[in-house]
């Protein structure tokens, strides 16, 4: 699934499509998966390793939460992990799931949990994929399949006044990223959600629910 992310097909939004006003929870989404690409595995993300990693790391949990830090667990607490394994590589991606229109939508970005030796946010997005990828989530009995966002179909469409949507782009090494703002993600969404025009076939990717033994 989150192999597509090496894909100039995809598209990344420097801003997230779901905030803490719109976040939503589907656990059919969780457990192991299989694919041609291998074996993932998606957890509630304070069940997963990168929590377990982060109860170590040092911090003062005797003094109160600030407001921005309440807002912050809450968010974490409605959160995903995806993990994969690629040519001995992990690859984990943070999931915020939105319902708009009735359909199921994911941010996806790539995390990490830091050392405790910096002050950064612990769960960060890696400096290798900034901002994040929007993808449609469709449930079929034991499948589920995942259409990313087409960057290229966008990119020409927004290029010649078809889709009007806020970006940054760079003609000569042939970059595209989405600035508009989270509102204004959501209605663009909202109002192309349906069309299939907009999600590349070439990397959606169908995953079968890997049954325990």
């Amino acid at each position: 699934m989150i192999i597509a992310f090496s894909l100039t097909s995809c598209v990344s939004s420097l801003q997230p499509l779901v905030t803490l006003e719109t976040i939503t929870t589907d656990n059919s989404i969780t457990g192991n998966w299989t694919s041609d690409k291998g074996l993932y595995t998606i957890k509630p993300l304070l069940q997963s390793d990168y929590a377990k990693e982060l109860a170590n790391v040092p911090d003062n949990k005797d003094r109160p939460l600030n407001e921005e830090e309440i807002r912050d667990s809450i968010l974490l607490s409605k959160m995903y992990i995806i993990s994969f394994t690629e040519n001995g590589v992990v690859y984990n991606f943070g999931t915020k799931l939105i319902r708009l229109n009735g359909q199921l939508f994911a941010d996806l970005y790539p995390v990490y949990v830091n050392d405790g030796k910096s002050k950064d946010d612990p769960f960060k997005v890696q400096d290798y994929l900034p901002g994040f990828t929007i993808a449609r989530i469709e449930m079929s009995g034991p499948s589920m399949t995942v259409k990313f966002i087409d960057g290229d179909f966008i990119m020409t469409q927004v290029r010649e006044g078809r889709m009007k949507l806020k970006h940054e782009a760079n003609e000569l090494f042939g970059t595209f990223m989405i600035t508009a703002s989270t509102e204004e993600l959501k209605q663009f969404v909202s109002k192309y959600g349906n069309d299939e025009r907009i999600f590349s076939k070439n990397t959606a990717v169908t995953l079968t629910r890997k049954l325990s033994l």
